[in-house]
């Protein structure tokens, strides 16, 4: 609906930016079953509020500062209150320091976060992927379904050399306790967890026959709040500068046995495979008008799995103030752990009375990304961005997981299908049509289920224009446009050409955005 900053210095030193938002109460039309019409709620009414406060000292070597966040949504008397918390506050602060040669640096970071709502909308929060808190084996949490608020932390604390001649590296710890909630303003895709990871640098900034080189060493590792080893991480790479203005990086690391408490969504702890990753870059001379990159990422482990990812990126400078560049990229997956289903059976005595379903997927992905920058003037520009997108997956070889702490499933059989192999257990699938039925113990008293053929095409089109108008000094307008255009696909085979067909087939969304900003 609308939304306002101030931003700016203050004082000697100080620096402050507050950020409110507010969003109306949207309604979506739907059509029942029946043909009957409707409308019914889809977003609350809803303030945002963010607010940085800074203090430089040392002559900019380091700061102190404070944040802090706010939303509060209006959502009572509708069924959105059983999904969304009412309020949500995230306040911390950090710090940065360091020496007189500006050689070393000590940094940390501390927050805390407090969401509140219905009982229904926190245990969700406490059901959702960022927590699985209903993992049958997750010794330090469970569900509490009484609850109507959820409180956490989230720290970090690094140690870097930044400066010097050759040597430059880091050690960093970062702990977030399962409680942490930075989703209403934020992104966090995981809660629960220590890591500490550490990155030593060489690096000859003046060589005899090249014209830069690095070369870096990286070891991390990371544990649940069960203390769980999910992460252990070894890392080199070296990057090559030539003469020509030439540039070549490679890398490759190596991630050793752990375990995954994510594989199963909310089930048992699985064993995470080694697993080997590697990676080749290459860049022309970036001075030229004419430059181009190659991409290439592979990665394996030792169940069979692998991923590649190939990408060319040329872009071209016809004038000085015009640049165009186009991105192909492919990438092929196999994985054997592709998460489908999960059903409860009280038979499934190993796995907690619950069967969880993967397969095996092959999955292949093309995208094109292009651009045009026009700089008109130093205070207007123009700058596009589309990319077409398509994928598809090929789901094969069902089975279930057979044991907590391992990597270990169980196929299922296909009785109608001669060159299937007779599978690790006893249980059988079958295709009828676009479903699947599944008996997990054959002639057992397990109860049977199913689900539909999870194989799929899908197309997307996105796109966006940025125009900047500078009026003022430090005074800019900005209007922008966004593209979204998607589509489930005709074909669940990976055919460029039918899927491309796919981009112009969905409906496609708009977006118009304004921005003003005026400098005091």
């Amino acid at each position: 609906f609308g939304a306002a900053k101030v931003s700016g210095k203050i004082g000697d030193g100080w620096s402050v930016g507050v950020l409110q938002a507010f969003t109306a109460r949207e309604d979506a039309r739907l059509q029942l079953s029946g043909g009957d019409r409707r409308s019914i709620i889809v977003e609350p009414a809803s303030q945002y509020a963010v607010a940085r406060l800074k203090k430089d000292f040392s002559d900019g070597r380091g700061y102190v500062g404070g944040f802090t966040s706010y939303t509060s949504r209006s959502m009572s008397g509708t069924y959105l209150a059983d999904h969304l918390p009412g309020s949500a506050m995230l306040s911390g602060a950090d710090f940065e320091a360091r020496t007189p040669e500006r050689d070393w640096v000590v940094s940390g970071t501390f927050s805390m976060s407090h969401v509140s709502g219905s009982r229904a909308s926190i245990e969700r929060l406490q059901r959702s992927s960022v927590r699985w808190y209903q993992r049958p084996d997750y010794r330090s949490q469970s569900v509490d379904p009484m609850r109507t608020n959820l409180t956490g932390t989230a720290g970090e604390l690094s140690l870097q050399k930044a400066g010097g001649q050759n040597w430059l590296g880091s050690l960093t710890y970062s702990a977030v306790s399962p409680g942490y909630e930075a989703n209403d303003v934020g992104f966090q895709n995981r809660a629960g967890y220590r890591a500490l990871h550490a990155v030593a640098i060489y690096r000859e900034l003046e060589p005899e026959r090249i014209q830069f080189f690095d070369v870096f060493l990286f070891h991390g590792r990371g544990w649940n709040p069960d203390g769980l080893l999910t992460d252990q991480v070894s890392g080199l790479g070296t990057t090559l500068e030539f003469r020509n203005q030439w540039r070549f990086n490679i890398e490759g690391f190596h991630a050793g046995a752990s375990y995954d408490d994510r594989l199963t969504r909310g089930g048992p702890v699985a064993r995470s495979p080694r697993i080997w990753i590697g990676s080749m870059n290459l860049w022309s001379d970036r001075s030229r008008n004419l430059t181009s990159s190659f991409h290439l990422d592979r990665s394996a482990n030792e169940e069979g799995e692998w991923e590649t990812e190939l990408a060319v990126e040329t872009a071209f400078r016809p004038l000085t103030n015009l640049l165009i560049s186009l991105r192909p990229a492919l990438s092929q997956e196999f994985d054997v752990d592709q998460y489908l289903i999960s059903t409860d059976d009280d038979l499934a005595a190993l796995t907690y009375g619950r069967r969880y379903v993967f397969s095996d997927i092959r999955q292949r992905m093309l995208t094109v990304s292009m651009r045009v920058n026009w700089t008109f003037s130093p205070s207007m520009t123009l700058e596009t961005y589309l990319r077409p997108y398509i994928t598809s997956g090929d789901f094969k070889g069902y089975k279930e997981f057979a044991e907590p702490r391992t990597f270990r499933f169980d196929r299922y059989r296909d009785p109608a299908s001669p060159s299937d192999p007779a599978g690790d257990g006893s249980g059988t699938i079958r295709q009828d049509g676009g479903r699947y039925e599944i008996d997990p113990d054959g002639d057992g008293p397990a109860a049977p289920f199913g689900f539909g053929d999870p194989d799929f095409g899908y197309a997307s089109l996105q796109g966006n224009a940025v125009f900047r108008w500078e009026y003022r000094p430090g005074s800019t307008f900005y209007l922008v446009w966004q593209l979204q255009r998607d589509e489930a696909g005709s074909t669940a085979r990976f055919d460029p050409l039918r899927q491309g067909a796919d981009l112009f087939r969905g409906e496609a969304t708009h977006v118009w955005l304004a921005k003003v900003s005026f400098w005091m």
